[in-house]
């Protein structure tokens, strides 16, 4: 038992260190957090449908048209809002 009083002692004659330290780190993170100024960002993706031909034969805009309709799926695709 007086072991545990001993380590107990020592903890509470050490306590105030602890807490100053704690009260330090803090304020020292809080006071340049606060003078920084905020900066925003925002991205967004645009998608435009070309409209397609219904004659029903496909020439090479109809596929150059398809394939980047393809490629801007892929990267939507891999954006944040449709992961989660």
């Amino acid at each position: 038992m007086t072991e545990v009083r001993c380590y107990w002692d020592a903890v509470r004659c050490w306590l105030w260190l602890v807490a100053v330290a704690t009260l330090v780190a803090a304020v020292g993170a809080w006071a340049p957090s606060r003078t920084l100024t905020p900066i925003y960002r925002a991205t967004a993706t645009l998608l435009i449908n070309q409209a397609q031909n219904n004659s029903g034969i496909s020439n090479i805009n109809d596929i150059m048209t398809s394939e980047r309709l393809e490629r801007t799926y892929g990267e939507l695709m891999k954006k944040r809002p449709v992961i989660d």
